[in-house]
């Protein structure tokens, strides 16, 4: 899991634990990636890295981020246009919500091949959080 500062449109902030990150944010890759909090830091600690023609991070298999070495991630995964180096066309709706039902169907099958019990991870609707 990871710890997550959220900060409202007002300046308040809270602390929050999850275990999962998902960036959905607008059609291009920053070109200074600390514009990305989120996108520099996985850059800075050599969990992911750009590709090789700039416009995106590097991803290989099922949109795997690949970390500095070249290894592909067994938990950060990457949709839409941080994709667009090794996807190209993975800029419109149909083919995200694809893509991401494809990789939901993979983190499934992966949690059931650990016989985790799915339902101990359901979000309490209470608890989802929503752009403010």
């Amino acid at each position: 899991g990871c710890e997550v500062t959220l900060r409202s449109r007002a300046g308040e902030q809270r602390l929050e634990r999850f275990q999962s990150v998902i960036r959905c944010l607008g059609p291009a890759l920053e070109s200074e990636p600390e514009r990305s909090p989120l996108v520099a830091a996985l850059l800075d600690q050599g969990l992911a890295q750009r590709d090789p023609a700039q416009l995106g991070i590097a991803t290989g298999r099922h949109g795997r981020i690949l970390d500095a070495s070249g290894r592909p991630s067994e938990q950060l995964f990457a949709l839409g246009q941080l994709c667009r180096a090794s996807r190209w066309e993975t800029t419109s709706v149909p083919e995200i919500a694809r893509d991401a039902a494809a990789l939901a169907e993979l983190l499934t099958d992966e949690l059931r091949a650990r016989d985790v019990d799915l339902r101990s991870l359901a979000v309490p609707a209470a608890r989802r959080v929503t752009s403010p």
